[in-house]
């Protein structure tokens, strides 16, 4: 409680600023940082150290500030499973674009959405802060996988790249399956 409000005035911001970064309510930024809230789901707290824009070491300190929820899985694990790129900027001129893709990723028959573009027209950006706040708004409980595509040249090297981001390496290699096989039963159980 403490610590976020130390970071949130550090960063010079009000409440309600934060609150309006992270995709929150004003009220739930008051609540926790009066430690009314003590256990925050994790994607609160992402959200909350991407609007401050926390320096590695003030992150570690703020996620291990925050007791575990029920289950046993820490705010930490859980948000390394999660772990987005961290954006150098601030998402501008993109709300309606923004807007859209989090309402399809809302949907609940959604499980692919494909973002098509020439390159260089901020489609990973717009797609990792959809993510954000797909995160920040309490979808994707289990966290959300960016997979690095950019660098390849062969398709056949997607899935693997894919079942490596999911850690299903070793699934991979002891089930005798093809990573095709072991993705689509992760996927499914998911």
């Amino acid at each position: 409680a403490e610590r976020l409000r130390d970071l949130r005035r550090a960063a010079g911001l009000t409440q309600e600023e934060l609150a309006s970064r992270a995709g929150l309510s004003p009220g739930a930024v008051g609540t926790l940082e009066r430690g009314v809230r003590s256990r925050p789901y994790p994607h609160t707290v992402r959200a909350l150290a991407d609007a401050l824009g926390v320096a590695e070491e003030d992150r570690a300190a703020l996620l291990a500030s925050v007791p575990e929820r029920s289950g046993g899985t820490s705010v930490t694990e859980t948000l390394e499973a999660s772990a987005l790129p961290r954006p150098a900027t601030l998402l501008v001129g993109r709300e309606r674009e923004l807007a859209e893709v989090t309402d399809l990723l809302a949907r609940s028959g959604v499980r692919l959405l494909t973002l098509t573009g020439v390159g260089g027209v901020g489609k990973t950006r717009l797609a990792t802060e959809a993510a954000r706040a797909a995160l920040a708004t309490g979808h994707f409980r289990d966290g959300v996988t960016f997979v690095e595509l950019a660098s390849l040249s062969d398709p056949d090297l997607v899935l693997p790249a894919v079942a490596q981001a999911l850690r299903l390496r070793e699934a991979v290699a002891t089930s005798g399956r093809t990573p095709t096989e072991v993705l689509r039963l992760h996927l499914q159980a998911s």
